[in-house]
């Protein structure tokens, strides 16, 4: 479904990814961890068409994005929800959502100026989705209360359901849990595992919450200093020394599912 290949990300003298090279197959929950700066938001922006690699290649679903802007590569099923939600504030749930479907809505010029025809059946459709949506995240009963005006847990799940509005084939998923209270965290857990279940779609994901990852994870990719340290199933990761080393500090206890240090108990974090 998606392929990075040989992906190198430079900005001037620094090179931000270094060969980045690994795939996610469609039925798979991947995390992408590492230490912060360590190029994980990078390699993302890379796919979205934010960024162009120095070299290497991109791939979804076969086709290569090098090249083809943002809209294009939405357009190959790509979707992606931010860290910081990048919402619109002054506009509702149900409005933010359906700039998701902006790509589903066309037609004439005319038509959309005076919502009839081809664009007022295309509309129709839009909202019938992003009501679909709502359901399932649980937040219909807001979908006329501003963004601004929600809580900051969930303006993040509106920035995930903003991206599944889109229809995407692939689901990016940049820390959607950081600044998530441990009850937020394991509601947006459930969401997560029923886009990966009932949805079947895979989804590609930037956390830092280790106890989440062991959890939730079907394998862990972990970069540092923009190469790849390790690749494979939570379990032989966590014991990995180079990923104790660069990352965890020690090995996870399989008890609790995570390293707790004493100054942030709900998180590893990175060194």
């Amino acid at each position: 479904m998606l392929e990075i290949d040989q992906v190198t990300i430079r900005f001037g003298a620094i090179e931000a990814v270094s060969n980045a090279d690994f795939s996610l197959s469609e039925d798979e929950l991947l995390a992408l961890i590492g230490p912060n700066g360590a190029g994980k938001t990078a390699l993302l922006n890379s796919v979205c068409g934010i960024y162009t690699p120095a070299s290497g290649d991109i791939r979804a679903n076969g086709r290569s994005t090098i090249g083809a802007a943002p809209d294009e590569i939405a357009a190959m099923g790509i979707g992606r929800a931010f860290q910081h939600g990048e919402l619109f504030g002054g506009l509702t749930v149900t409005e933010n959502l359906m700039v998701g479907r902006t790509r589903q809505l066309w037609g004439a010029v005319g038509w959309a100026g005076f919502r009839w025809g081809r664009y007022m059946r295309h509309e129709v459709e839009a909202l019938t989705r992003v009501e679909q949506v709502m359901d399932f995240f649980e937040i219909s009963h807001h979908r006329d209360t501003m963004v601004e005006d929600l809580p900051f847990g969930l303006q993040k799940l509106v920035g995930v359901a903003r991206a599944l509005c889109g229809d995407p084939e692939v689901l990016l998923l940049d820390e959607p849990s950081s600044g998530l209270t441990r009850q937020e965290k394991e509601d947006f857990a459930r969401f997560l595992l029923r886009i990966r279940h009932d949805l079947g779609l895979p989804v590609l994901w930037i956390e830092h919450d280790m106890q989440m990852v062991m959890d939730l994870a079907d394998r862990i990719v972990v970069l540092d200093y923009g190469k790849i340290i390790a690749d494979g199933e939570p379990a032989a990761v966590a014991s990995s020394p180079a990923v104790i080393d660069a990352y965890l500090g020690r090995p996870l206890n399989a008890d609790e599912g995570a390293v707790s240090p004493t100054s942030q108990p709900e998180e590893v974090v990175p060194r």
